[in-house]
């Protein structure tokens, strides 16, 4: 859509879902809620390099 291709970001969506699921479990405090996950979303990032770098 823009001429020089930009380089942008890819997010692992389902990582994102498994953090927001896991966060929501815990703060409900249920018995089933899985393990927090320790790591940042920012570890789910992707660079998509493309024309702009």
């Amino acid at each position: 859509m823009s001429t020089p291709p930009l380089t942008t970001i890819s997010p692992d969506l389902a990582a994102w879902a498994q953090i927001a699921s896991a966060a929501v479990l815990h703060a409900l405090d249920t018995d089933d809620a899985p393990p927090f996950p320790t790591g940042t979303p920012d570890a789910t990032l992707r660079v998509v390099r493309r024309a702009s770098t």
